[in-house]
């Protein structure tokens, strides 16, 4: 059964500011500044590499915390990453992209692994997320490193060369910050000692900081919508699937939704060809397309997660025998509903796909990100 996770009485009418998350320096604060934020070692900087768009949302309220430090941000060219950096007013150095296939990826990836080390970069703790080759270079340079992570499906899967040596520089990172909902798998295969769990999601990390926007809905063509994303059939985790999502757009148009389609990439655009969808010209942003959906469908975590976790109809039609403890989590919980039968897909968006009808509470959000902020400080201090 689909639950709502934050659910109040009333839908208060939403009319908050872009600029004031296109402009970098002003941030809404629910508490006062000195709850999460860190202290300076004085002469420290911190490299902040970001490879995926869900790193965007991820490290914003992150760096706006992380006070009195030297930041030096690397980007990868991938799907939205770029756009969504500039969105939020980060910046920093393009290096590299990625493959679309497996040797491709590896290929890319070793590629600009090799680049971060000729750049020769200066710095004193690495951040990253799910991310092998800032801290390879992390280790290589002697320095710290701290790696995000919530992806423990690999431990699992029958895994090629290529993933084992990746999953092995991910293993490297001096700390391995982790939700607790995954934390025993990560903590078997990695160090123990270094393994850090906390209580909640990483999209806790950046709802805790959400503000609404309706003038996103000027820029759709339909009053009322649902989000489609596709599968990341070229992850290591997923291959050897085929996508569902052009039957489940013509399935979804049948009953009458109207469909913003969101591509990984060129090659997922061929999917809606022909078929009448939405598909934003420029990068939108992605929590106000969910948050005022009457539903959400993806074929990977992060989006679902977020729906989740804003109170959304949340549907993943992830292809993989096994899903991330984080996701199977919110499916025991009840606020993903996961399925790739497009019947049983059609029968939870007409029992319940709905326009927000309640306003949220955060609450939760915001005690998740002190209490990584806490750890965080301490991780980076020691």
């Amino acid at each position: 059964m689909f639950k709502p996770r934050f659910q109040t009485e009333s839908l208060h009418p939403v009319e908050h500011r872009y600029e004031e998350r296109e402009n970098s320096e002003v941030i809404e604060i629910k508490e006062p500044e000195a709850i999460g934020s860190i202290a300076k070692h004085d002469g420290q900087t911190l490299w902040i590499d970001i490879i995926n768009p869900s790193d965007v949302h991820f490290f914003r309220p992150i760096l706006s915390r992380l006070k009195g430090y030297e930041h030096l941000v690397t980007l990868r060219n991938r799907a939205e990453t770029i756009g969504l950096a500039h969105l939020e007013g980060i910046t920093g150095q393009t290096v590299g992209s990625d493959g679309h296939h497996t040797l491709g990826k590896w290929l890319f990836m070793g590629i600009r692994t090799m680049n971060l080390i000729g750049r020769r970069l200066d710095f004193d703790v690495n951040l990253s997320f799910e991310n092998g080759m800032s801290v390879l270079v992390s280790g290589l340079k002697k320095k710290k490193s701290i790696n995000f992570c919530d992806n423990d499906l690999k431990f699992y899967q029958k895994r090629s060369f290529i993933q084992d040596m990746e999953s092995k520089y991910k293993g490297m990172a001096t700390f391995t910050v982790v939700p607790q909902a995954c934390y025993n798998n990560f903590a078997r295969a990695f160090p123990r000692s270094a393994v850090i769990g906390y209580d909640g999601f990483k999209e806790d990390i950046y709802l805790s900081d959400y503000i609404p926007d309706s003038r996103i809905l000027r820029r759709i063509p339909y009053d009322e919508y649902v989000v489609v994303r596709p599968e990341s059939l070229g992850s290591y985790y997923v291959n050897g699937r085929t996508s569902i999502v052009p039957d489940l757009i013509r399935m979804l148009k049948k009953i009458g939704q109207n469909v913003v389609y969101l591509p990984r990439d060129k090659g997922d655009v061929l999917y809606a060809q022909g078929l009448e969808v939405f598909i934003p010209p420029t990068p939108f942003f992605g929590l106000d397309l969910c948050y005022f959906a009457n539903a959400v469908l993806t074929g990977s975590g992060t989006l679902a997660r977020e729906a989740a976790c804003m109170g959304r109809p949340s549907v993943s039609f992830f292809p993989g025998k096994r899903l991330l403890s984080v996701d199977q989590q919110l499916v025991d919980e009840g606020q993903i509903f996961h399925s790739r039968s497009l019947p049983e897909i059609s029968h939870f968006i007409d029992e319940h796909a709905h326009k927000p009808a309640w306003d949220f509470e955060f609450a939760r959000s915001r005690r998740v990100r002190r209490d990584v902020m806490n750890i965080l400080t301490n991780l980076i201090e020691s």
